[in-house]
């Protein structure tokens, strides 16, 4: 480890966004280079990766204030409805879309759109939030849930988030576009646990660093509780994310 400190974001000590990027890098390990298409990039991080491992990436989305911070670590951006891609037939050698398909209204639209611009030889990354999450992560979303209350817009159900899946249910909608080749349950009680804490009970140590940099002692905090879950995962306890790998049909 080099310094004390080193450039990032609150993003860097999310767990299931770590997870979420280790992933879809690990989905696309064994692919060659091609161009992506990153549908719902918000901030462009995730994008700043692949392009980092040698892919051409298009990040697209709708919110223009988050295209400003995306325009910040990619160069190619474009403002787009997820539901109405404006790119041509078979353009894309991979299209991914990570935690988007929850914002939408139309989620079957999208995925239809990115079956129409992804080539016939090309795979879709995919992941939303799972309905089955460990009881810790939001317990009181869970219980209203259970008692079929409406959620409050806190925890899982934040972001503006309209639905969560089950996993026959997003299997369903993928499933009339594409064929799953791989899928990976990610994020189980030990992030559940630790996800909001990490971040904020240090955040004063990132405000004493200009609010730029990130302690390094916290990033690889964060990656070990990761790796941690991901060793000690037990689906029964539940599961925040799903991800899948999937080609055309």
């Amino acid at each position: 480890m080099t310094g004390h400190a080193s450039e990032g974001s609150f993003s860097d000590l999310c767990l299931t966004h770590i997870n979420k990027t280790a992933t879809l890098l690990y989905f696309l390990k064994a692919e060659k280079k091609g161009l992506v298409l990153n549908v719902g990039c918000g901030a462009g991080l995730q994008s700043k990766k692949l392009i980092g491992n040698g892919f051409d990436v298009i990040s697209v989305d709708f919110d223009l204030n988050l295209l400003k911070s995306a325009q910040k670590v990619c160069d190619k951006v474009v403002w787009a409805d997820a539901s109405h891609l404006p790119f041509k037939e078979n353009k894309f050698d991979y299209i991914t879309c990570i935690d988007v398909l929850e914002h939408l209204d139309d989620d079957d639209a999208c995925i239809s759109e990115m079956r129409y611009v992804v080539k016939t030889t090309g795979k879709l990354l995919l992941s939303v939030p799972m309905l089955n999450y460990p009881f810790v992560y939001d317990p009181i979303n869970k219980i209203r849930t259970w008692l079929k209350i409406k959620p409050l817009p806190i925890g899982l159900w934040a972001w503006e988030h309209k639905r969560l899946y089950e996993e026959k249910q997003i299997l369903a909608k993928i499933n009339l576009k594409f064929e799953v080749i791989e899928k990976r349950k990610i994020s189980s009680f030990l992030v559940a646990l630790f996800e909001n804490y990490i971040p904020y009970l240090f955040s004063y140590k990132i405000k004493l660093n200009g609010g730029s940099k990130i302690p390094n002692f916290l990033k690889d905090t964060a990656n070990i509780v990761c790796k941690a879950d991901e060793r000690l995962f037990i689906e029964e306890l539940g599961y925040i994310n799903l991800a899948f790998k999937a080609r055309p049909i």
